[in-house]
């Protein structure tokens, strides 16, 4: 059985100033921290086996687990010496272990998850009250202490939502809510004035804002005739969205100042910047080399800076002022192992200046 750690690393990344199991049984893909430093952790339980303590989850929203594999949301202090509190989110069918956590400037918790339970809590005024089919994408939004779920909505259409994990979440200034997910369906809620509203083939990225009530207030879909995907969000103070991810389409549409209008591999990493309407694409490119490529996460700095990190299969990735110009991966014992297999890939970080 696995145990979640959760671990702090001084600046300079030279020491480790506290690490900690993190309960029994739970794993963990994601993680938020708020300004006192204190650590929000999405967490995942098979649905059998150890549970947590139950004193972690007197006085919260939901004390005991739904049933099958439920996630949920747990607070530790910034000394990593105690938990605040817990709460399981859950029904009684299948949680997909891939749960991404936020909070806003109120400390509000907001979980983004994949679902097949038909009987989560979903609360009025939201955008979708029920289960749609497949896997659908599901957004709580919880108070600060855990106790009260403001708002439980799922979203999605007839098929399976993908993608709706730990990178895919982004609260703005304003506390709305940005999902972004993908779908192989043509009947998903597409708002007037978007940018794209209709799937372009294959499975499309779909871009989604919510309300602090989670009203549906924007979607749209982006993408080409293949396979989008998406690994990464960031909404910044003007309520743009950047995300990154990886495409097998050979007709995304990019702009005019794109780093790469045209794919170079098997699967290129794309970068998007999104207008705060969704009406428009402000910057959209390819970026990849000869093999596959995926933008697998994002940061954007106070200076405007987008970083993306992820991961290439293979050589061609473009290099400037590069601390390894060459790919390393591809046999010859290189390969990272794991229960689930090998990857002969090399993890690539680029910085982009729009």
């Amino acid at each position: 059985m696995q145990n979640g750690f959760v671990a702090k690393i001084n600046p300079q990344g030279t020491a480790v100033v506290w690490a900690s199991y993190v309960g029994v049984g739970l794993l963990y893909r994601d993680v938020a921290l708020d300004d006192a430093g204190d650590v929000y952790l999405p967490m995942s339980h098979p649905g059998k086996g150890l549970l947590p303590p139950s004193s972690w989850f007197k006085g919260t929203f939901q004390p005991s687990p739904g049933g099958n594999a439920d996630t949920g949301a747990l607070k530790v202090t910034s000394d990593g010496r105690h938990v605040v509190w817990a709460t399981w989110l859950g029904g009684t069918g299948l949680e997909v272990p891939n749960t991404g956590i936020r909070i806003d400037s109120q400390k509000n918790v907001f979980l983004n998850l994949t679902t097949e339970s038909k009987d989560l809590p979903a609360t009025s005024g939201v955008r979708d009250r029920t289960y749609n089919g497949g896997k659908d994408a599901y957004i709580a939004k919880l108070s600060p202490d855990g106790s009260r779920l403001i708002y439980g909505t799922y979203f999605g259409g007839s098929g399976d939502e993908y993608g709706n994990s730990t990178h895919n979440l982004a609260i703005d200034g304003l506390g709305n809510a940005h999902l972004i997910t993908s779908s192989d369906r043509d009947d998903m809620p597409v708002t007037p004035g978007v940018f794209q509203n209709r799937r372009g083939g294959g499975h499309d990225i779909v871009a989604t804002k919510f309300s602090p009530t989670g009203a549906l207030l924007r979607c749209t879909y982006l993408g080409g005739s293949g396979n989008d995907d998406l690994d990464g969000a960031h909404v910044n103070s003007r309520g743009e969205d950047f995300f990154t991810g990886t495409t097998s389409s050979v007709d995304l549409p990019t702009t005019e100042d794109a780093l790469q209008n045209q794919k170079s591999g098997e699967n290129d990493a794309i970068i998007v910047r999104l207008s705060s309407d969704f009406s428009q694409l402000s910057f959209a490119s390819y970026l990849g080399g000869k093999s596959y490529d995926d933008g697998r996460s994002r940061f954007l700095d106070k200076n405007g800076f987008f970083y993306v990190v992820g991961s290439t299969n293979g050589s061609g990735w473009p290099i400037v002022h590069a601390a390894q110009k060459e790919f390393a991966g591809g046999g010859g014992g290189k390969e990272l192992c794991y229960q689930g297999g090998c990857f002969a890939g090399d993890v690539i970080v680029t910085k982009i200046g729009f």
